[in-house]
């Protein structure tokens, strides 16, 4: 399995907007692509405005050809573009693919 692992600095006071707008139109679409995800949090401190999720892959192939399918996606492109992209919600975006040790408790 690998783990990625994503985190988008949102402008501060408008992190429950764009919480509302992936919710309501990204969740499903990535859900259907991606599968289930491990997980979606809000930092409660250090960096501050940021949103973390975390979805699970069977190995680097599941992995680009899940989220090939999702960035071809039409209704995708559509939130990325002009849902997200004219309200200028993100300031910035990290992702980290991870690998389970042999003693993680998440395989």
């Amino acid at each position: 399995m690998i783990y990625d692992l994503r985190s988008y600095a949102t402008i501060p006071g408008r992190t429950a907007e764009y919480i509302d707008l992936h919710q309501t139109h990204a969740f499903p679409i990535m859900t259907h692509h991606l599968g289930e995800q491990v997980g979606s949090w809000l930092t409660a401190s250090g960096e501050i405005n940021r949103y973390v999720h975390m979805w699970r892959f069977q190995d680097m192939s599941d992995y680009e050809r899940r989220y090939a399918a999702l960035f071809s996606d039409p209704a995708f492109v559509e939130y990325r573009t002009k849902i997200m992209g004219a309200r200028g919600l993100l300031s910035e975006q990290q992702t980290t693919l991870l690998k389970p040790t042999s003693f993680s408790p998440l395989k």
